[in-house]
């Protein structure tokens, strides 16, 4: 009885021990664990969440483009001409003489362009207010050698062209019409009137201009016509466009 009594608690006392050791050990193991974690959360980096961000989508407004500007412009030119002339004088009785005329003046100018981007049309009027001299190449007939005073009017149209902002070239073709007559010697009564003096010549002219400033600019031009003979001039000028 004694004996039982002491297995017993012998087996208890045991049983008690165990568990107690094992609660110990699981306690201990679960402290580890939570040391570790502890110790990676201080170490590991923290990751803040990204911030939404909201995408607003505004619609752009519509603009339109002009692809070919232009613009319209109206030019004054005023200045000085040079001009040579070898023309054919004819008198009624079939005597003929090559005659070299130059002249000298003015000129005044109107000018009107519609403008593109790098081409522009080009419409312009031109008066000349002249005085020359004459010259013969052979001792035909007898007249003065000084001109009347002369006007040709030059009507033309064409293509001016814009190499550089500041820099034009323009080629016009139109006509001139103009009157020319020699004065002979007091002693002749008729004057010598050139074959083609009421008639209207074709002429074609070359510009080159540079802007001076937003309105004003200086150009050069040379100029040929044609009708029995070749002539050809200068003409230097000072222009205001607005």
């Amino acid at each position: 009885m004694v004996n039982t009594i002491t297995n017993t608690l012998i087996f208890i006392i045991l049983t008690l021990s165990f568990g107690a050791f094992a609660a110990d050990d699981t306690a201990q193991s679960k402290k580890q664990e939570i040391t570790e974690v502890v110790e990676q959360s201080k170490t590991a980096p923290v990751e803040i969440p990204a911030k939404a961000t909201r995408v607003v989508r505004r619609k752009m407004p519509v603009v339109i483009v002009d692809e070919t500007p232009s613009s319209t412009k109206i030019g004054f030119s005023a200045g000085l001409v040079a001009w040579g002339e070898q023309i054919l004088l004819q008198t009624g009785d079939g005597r003929s003489e090559n005659i070299l005329i130059q002249y000298t003046g003015f000129s005044f100018g109107l000018d009107h362009t519609f403008k593109g981007e790098s081409i522009g049309w080009n419409n312009s009027v031109k008066a000349m207010f002249l005085q020359g001299d004459a010259q013969a190449q052979g001792q035909s007939i007898s007249y003065e050698n000084k001109v009347d005073a002369v006007t040709p009017v030059f009507v033309t149209t064409g293509l001016r062209f814009y190499p550089h902002e500041k820099v034009n070239v323009t080629l016009n073709v139109g006509a001139t019409y103009y009157k020319l007559k020699l004065q002979p010697p007091t002693s002749v009564v008729t004057s010598y009137d050139f074959k083609y003096a009421e008639a209207i010549q074709p002429v074609a002219q070359l510009q080159l201009a540079w802007m001076l400033s937003d309105s004003f600019l200086f150009q050069q031009e040379i100029f040929a016509t044609r009708k029995n003979d070749v002539s050809a001039g200068w003409n230097v000028s000072l222009g205001y466009v607005f």
